[in-house]
């Protein structure tokens, strides 16, 4: 999902520079231990000077280059260059926040952040930092800055929830699980993650059958989550549920080839959006037209309606003046099913 709405930004972006922070947001969970990322770059910085008109400008330059081209040419290391010149000035720090989402430098990011906590910071700050680092897969750096939250957020806060899934990846389960239970109804809406992270720790812990019951208990709700099934395949195993295992298992596998697959073809969309960026940019119809058909059988009934509306703009400033009118028009109607159709959207 998070790639599929990062198509449907590439594509709604093609006479936009706007961009989103998505720093509050909290990572999926991995159900086993993963590498921490090195950043591409360094994570001090020098004592913070004001720009000049020189460095201004190369910081607008840059940021128009990250906003309509993405990681490419030189804007990374141009801001990276600044920023070791000037330190972390306000205008600088919302570039670099901008060059290191745009580039997927998580670590950067979060080391960004941390080093740019004023004194006395909101817990809405702290809180940010902390879901930084564990993007950043840097758990016990995370959870030094959430644990400290709980006490005055309470067991029960979005505090509570980031900590234990810090605690959980850092392998400290019996820490992690009256948390997670506690704050679980922090976990991302429409995931399988308070039913993963606690029956894993659970499972952690030996208890078997409050595993399973959580586990079993999850994949009712959400059904086609691959590391659900494995996990729960993992408990029918430990109780001696030989034949439930196997069961669970091909299901693992089945949920896991449907996802792969679901990957391939955001992946293929990814690729195809970024061209039609660029040939919108450069009002080329005849290629604008190609990748739209290129993407149309792959794409969701929402990036459809954005892959039209994108297109109708492009006829607009050609002067394609009915070609415009009957691409808002084929909008406006799958727009109204979108609205009125009780199945959910893919």
């Amino acid at each position: 999902m998070r790639r599929f709405l990062a198509v449907a930004a590439v594509v709604a972006a093609c006479d936009s520079s706007a961009t989103t922070d998505a720093a509050s947001g909290a990572p999926a969970p991995q159900v086993t231990p993963q590498t921490a990322p090195t950043a591409r770059t360094e994570v001090g910085a020098p004592p913070t000077t004001p720009l000049d008109a020189e460095a201004r400008a190369r910081l607008r330059s840059a940021t128009q280059t990250l906003q309509t081209s993405g990681c490419e040419g030189t804007a990374f290391d141009d801001i990276r260059a600044l920023q070791r010149t000037h330190g972390d000035p306000p205008p600088l720090i919302e570039a670099q926040r901008l060059a290191y989402r745009v580039c997927e430098d998580p670590l950067a990011d979060a080391a960004l952040l941390a080093r740019t906590l004023p004194p006395g910071a909101t817990t809405q700050a702290k809180l940010r930092v902390g879901a930084a680092w564990l993007r950043a897969a840097r758990y016990e750096e995370a959870v030094a800055v959430l644990e400290p939250l709980v006490e005055s957020e309470g067991t029960s806060s979005k505090a509570a929830w980031l900590t234990g899934f810090g605690l959980f990846h850092a392998g400290a389960s019996s820490r992690a699980r009256p948390l997670l239970e506690a704050a679980r109804g922090h976990a991302p809406a429409g995931r399988a993650d308070a039913w993963l992270l606690i029956g894993l720790c659970k499972l952690h812990e030996g208890d078997l059958r409050g595993a399973t019951a959580e586990l079993e208990a999850g994949v009712e709700q959400v059904t086609d989550d691959p590391s659900l099934w494995s996990a729960l395949s993992r408990a029918y195993a430990a109780s001696g549920r030989v034949e439930d295992a196997a069961r669970a298992k091909a299901r693992a596998l089945e949920a896991n080839d449907a996802r792969a697959l679901a990957e391939r073809t955001t992946m293929r969309l990814a690729a195809n959006a970024t061209a039609f960026k660029r040939a919108a940019r450069a009002q080329d119809v005849a290629e604008v037209e190609r990748i739209f058909e290129r993407m149309w059988d792959d794409a969701p009934r929402k990036l459809r309606v954005q892959l039209l509306q994108a297109r109708a703009r492009v006829y607009a400033n050609a002067a394609l003046d009915d070609r415009a009118d009957a691409d808002r028009a084929r909008a406006e109607a799958l727009s109204a099913t979108m609205n009125t159709d009780p199945r959910p959207t893919p």
